[in-house]
């Protein structure tokens, strides 16, 4: 592993504390700590030569995540 590999693998580390925060906020919060999860990765898999494939996967899969969490965030909440 390279110097590159564990600076993209700290930025995964952080952008899933940043997602698990988003999952546990409520309010602005869910929008500001996904937009930071999304902005932390979003570029790994686009740039040339891109990381292992953890990396790649990981990059991918957080903003999904954080997308998903922001949307069900912003559905309605029906009482039974």
């Amino acid at each position: 592993m390279n110097r590159r590999t564990y600076i993209e693998l700290v930025l995964e580390l952080f952008a899933f504390i940043a997602l698990c925060l988003a999952m546990m906020a409520s309010g602005k919060a869910v929008v500001i700590f996904s937009l930071i999860t999304i902005a932390l990765v979003i570029w790994i898999p686009f740039q040339a030569n891109a990381g292992n494939r953890l990396t790649r996967a990981l990059s991918f899969a957080l903003p999904i995540a954080a997308i998903a969490r922001t949307v069900v965030h912003f559905l309605p909440n029906p009482s039974l």
